[in-house]
């Protein structure tokens, strides 16, 4: 059976029957041990409707996630086991978290793959270390995703109908019957050194996709973490989208980039919303992060050619802009009793 198939029956045969008995989280944050969950209940309730405000009104990231559909994100606290996280750091010999990363020396990430590629660097200051198919991602990563495979699934039959949950699991007899498949298109570590200069605005892809961001170091806003445009997939769809595009931005007040994003937590976005890194400012630490997406088969990444990544790049520089001004404007002060 694909990894898929076992993390998808391990979901659904495990987690769903125990969330049925759980009542929604009164916090977002508990204490250590009560990782799994705390985050089934907050998946349960954006399962219920993702069309409404899953995290609550005080959720610390200022309304990211409460439209996950809507908006393209959603920050979900204490997804991962912080056991596992571990492992990995000690795996990668960089100590146990919340410890800051002074350094990952690409020979020990090559000598724990059993690899003798070096990572790529898009950037200056940012290595992509491609884990896909090793032994590290097949063992220690994909398991990761077991979690949130609901949340996974709901997304794709949202925007993909054509790929119900029933059928990304199963595959059909005849190749001209065979429905659209759901693939772990990449997986990487993503290490920003000291001084890591900013990504470009892009896309990862322009059709339905999700990336899973899931920090293995604490990632604060000094060490550079993902900065979004909740919405921008809306563009997409021409000037029809523009108004949801606009309404996204509206109600996360711009761009937003969840920091500090800690050891445990999943950042996960439509793989059509513009992003980028934010430069690393620290003099002394790095941002340790896996980056895992997925896709279907018949939509593989990233589906641009040069000019619509030219224009995506441009459309975030704008917005980013627009996003920066709307900062300045007056808030109106809350009704009092001599207004009345």
């Amino acid at each position: 059976m694909p990894w898929f198939g076992m993390l998808g029956q391990q979901a659904s045969s495990q987690s769903l029957v125990r969330w049925r008995r759980l009542s929604p989280p009164l916090v977002l944050r508990p204490r250590r041990g009560a990782h799994m969950a705390q985050t089934s209940a907050a998946t349960r309730r954006c399962l219920a409707d993702p069309r409404r405000p899953c995290l609550g009104a005080n959720w610390r990231c200022g309304g990211l996630g409460c439209h996950f559909f809507e908006d393209g994100a959603i920050l979900l606290s204490d997804a991962v086991p912080l056991e596992a996280v571990d492992a990995l750091r000690h795996q990668l010999k960089i100590g146990p978290a919340p410890r800051p990363v002074r350094e990952v020396p690409t020979r020990e990430v090559l000598a724990l793959t059993a690899s003798t590629t070096p990572p790529q660097e898009p950037s200056t200051g940012r290595r992509h270390f491609l884990l896909r198919g090793t032994v590290l991602a097949e063992e220690s990563l994909v398991p990761l995703l077991a979690p949130l495979m609901p949340l996974v699934l709901r997304f794709f039959e949202e925007f993909r109908p054509d790929a119900a949950p029933g059928r990304l699991l199963q595959g059909a007899i005849g190749a001209e019957e065979r429905p659209p498949r759901l693939f772990l298109s990449e997986c990487q570590l993503l290490i920003s050194d000291p001084g890591a200069v900013p990504q470009m605005w892009h896309r990862d892809n322009l059709m339905p996709g999700l990336t899973i961001v899931l920090p293995v170091s604490e990632v604060t806003s000094e060490l550079g973490p993902t900065e979004l445009l909740p919405g921008t997939q809306h563009l997409l769809r021409g000037a029809g989208g523009l108004g949801s595009c606009f309404r996204s931005l509206g109600r996360a007040g711009g761009a937003l980039a969840p920091a500090p994003l800690r050891p445990g937590e999943a950042l996960l976005f439509d793989a059509r919303l513009l992003h980028r890194g934010l430069g690393n400012r620290s003099y002394s630490n790095c941002r340790v992060v896996v980056v895992m997406r997925l896709d279907m088969l018949d939509t593989t990444p990233p589906g641009a050619t040069v000019a619509q990544t030219t224009v995506a790049r441009i459309f975030g520089k704008l917005l980013q802009g627009l996003s920066y001004a709307y900062g300045f404007l007056p808030v109106p002060a809350a009704a009092t009793t001599f207004d009345k």
